[in-house]
């Protein structure tokens, strides 16, 4: 007896509407940003071994675990500089000055180990079509960790930072949460 027949709800997504980092231990900062350029996202899986029983020219059998997600990488650019951004994902230090302008920015030292904190960070795409259309669809990857930060220089074009995170949830968490949500945060809040 076939299963109950669903209607597809499809919607199309597009741009990023937002990028926004919060400290995991919902203590610290939050981080947004409406200028991401591109994002990607890739499950982490732990691939499960497959055997089979072979004699001679039959396979009498095949052993197959299955494949387990244990977290998520993401990869993203950002068109426009922020040192506190660069702090966030490569964990080192703002430096600032009078009336707190930001001076500089140290990374951390080479050869120490570093004490990175753990992000949720939710990006934000806007919903073009289907019954949600004008509605944003924002998904949550929880307690990223940062990798030091790569730039690209190129004369007559804009230095453009690249980030990657590795989001590894506690075992029996989601490794990600997706919610569609009426508005964007606010960026001045």
């Amino acid at each position: 007896m076939p299963g109950t027949l669903k209607v597809i709800d499809e919607q199309t997504l597009a741009n990023i509407a937002m990028l926004e980092f919060k400290q995991s231990d919902d203590k610290g900062d939050i981080f947004r940003t409406n200028k991401c350029e591109e994002l990607s996202y890739s499950a982490a899986v732990n691939e499960g071994q497959e055997t089979q029983l072979r004699v001679k020219n039959e396979i009498l059998a095949t052993n197959k675990f299955e494949d387990i997600q244990y977290g998520s990488d993401l990869s993203f650019s950002q068109v426009i500089f922020s040192p506190y951004m660069l702090a966030a994902i490569d964990g080192g230090e703002v430096t600032t000055g009078l009336e707190s302008a930001v001076t500089g920015y140290n990374p951390p030292a080479v050869g120490a180990p570093v004490a990175r904190k753990e992000w949720d960070i939710t990006v934000y795409t806007e919903i073009k079509s289907g019954k949600e259309k004008g509605k944003y669809c924002a998904i949550t990857y929880k307690r990223c960790k940062g990798k030091p930060a790569s730039f690209s220089f190129k004369d007559g074009e804009f230095v453009v930072p690249k980030y990657e995170t590795s989001s590894r949830p506690n075992s029996g968490e989601l490794p990600y949460e997706m919610k569609y949500v009426d508005a964007l945060p606010s960026m001045t809040e």
